[in-house]
C-alpha cells in the first residue's frame, strides 16, 4: 500500500486496515513457522504497511495538538 493512498483514507479506516493487516501478519508468521509460507517477503511487506498506517495516525494526531 502506498503512502499516498493511506494519506487519504480516513482515520477510522487507517484503523480498521491495521486491525485487518495484523491480523494477516500473524496467519503470516504462523504459516512461516510451519513451513506453508510460499513467499516470505510478505512479512516484511506486511510489517511495512503497517508501519505507515501508524505513522500516518501519529501525524494527524500531532497535527491537533
Amino acid at each position: 500500500m502506498k503512502i499516498e493512498d493511506i494519506r487519504e483514507m480516513e482515520a477510522t479506516a487507517i484503523r480498521s486496515s491495521i486491525g485487518s493487516a495484523e491480523t494477516n501478519l500473524m496467519a503470516l508468521r504462523m504459516k512461516n513457522t510451519i513451513g506453508n509460507n510460499e513467499n516470505p517477503l510478505e512479512i516484511r511487506a506486511q510489517r511495512r504497511d503497517i508501519a505507515r498506517m501508524k505513522t500516518v495516525l501519529q501525524e494527524r494526531e500531532l497535527k491537533i495538538r
